[in-house]
């Protein structure tokens, strides 16, 4: 072996060892904080829904039935301050323009209507503030088609945004007798 290959061989290696217990390293760091970025994210989840839909409520997660969207990151009940139950609450993640679009939409056991929308969050997209625009998804039957009004110079978020909020009603329409159980609950 001449002494060139000698000493590629010898770096190649090195950088496997080296990547080796670099990966080592990140997967134990990620075993201790894992857990707790989970939680913080879920803080943050229901804070934003009691600041959507009322600080007495509480927001239960909801088991996710089998073959359920990939972009349903969550179900939640809403449970009003006398213990009711008010909707099935879905958080969705679709694809924007800019990068992920995170929304939160509310569908009424009662009637089916939507209660309550919000984009929690749409920070790479390029036009508008997606996250103080009015869909206009409240009020629709949320077992029908849902329409939703397009924002000015960003037609590919609110295709994005119209996307996730037609993901969780057709979820919703699918499974709305199971989520509609209070005993669902996690």
């Amino acid at each position: 072996m001449t002494p060139t290959v000698k000493k590629a061989l010898h770096y190649c290696v090195f950088l496997l060892v080296l990547g080796i217990l670099c990966g080592g390293l990140l997967a134990l760091v990620n075993s201790f904080t894992s857990e707790r970025i989970a939680a913080y994210q879920e803080e943050l989840v229901q804070q934003e829904l009691k600041a959507i839909f009322g600080e007495d409520s509480k927001f239960p997660t909801v088991a996710k039935p089998e073959g359920t969207a990939k972009e349903i990151n969550n179900i939640y009940h809403w449970i009003d301050a006398e213990g009711n139950l008010k909707a099935v609450v879905y958080k969705v993640t679709t694809s924007g323009y800019g990068g992920d679009i995170i929304s939160i939409i509310a569908f009424s056991t009662d009637d089916n209507k939507v209660l309550g929308f919000k984009v929690v969050s749409a920070s790479a997209e390029t036009r508008g503030n997606a996250t103080e625009f009015d869909f206009g998804f409240v009020g629709q039957d949320g077992m029908g088609s849902l329409s939703y009004n397009n924002m000015s110079g960003a037609s590919v978020t609110s295709a994005a945004v119209g996307k996730g909020a037609t993901i969780a009603s057709s979820h919703f329409k699918v499974h709305k007798d199971v989520l509609s159980q209070v005993g669902g609950d996690k």
